[in-house]
């Protein structure tokens, strides 16, 4: 299939060339199967949803920071 392609495209007959590799598709590439998920014991998948609260802050403030030349003199020399 892969060769009548080639040869399709290289006489330019774009539509017969382009319609091939839709049948060889199958032979090149696995499907997916299909699976159903369930939760334990077969029953619903639990969902658990996290929201950010504005009372939860878990990066500093960029305020509290020391200034970068304070940082410097912190770190040794060496």
């Amino acid at each position: 299939m892969l060769k009548a392609m080639r040869e399709h495209a290289d006489k330019q007959d774009w539509d017969a060339a382009a319609s091939i590799p839709k049948d060889a598709a199958p032979y090149m590439h696995a499907k997916l199967a299909s699976i159903q998920h369930t939760g334990r014991g077969g029953g619903p998948i639990q969902t658990v949803t996290y929201r950010k609260d504005s009372s939860m802050h878990t990066t500093p403030s960029l305020a509290r920071l020391p200034p970068a030349a304070e940082m410097m003199r912190a770190v040794p020399a060496g």
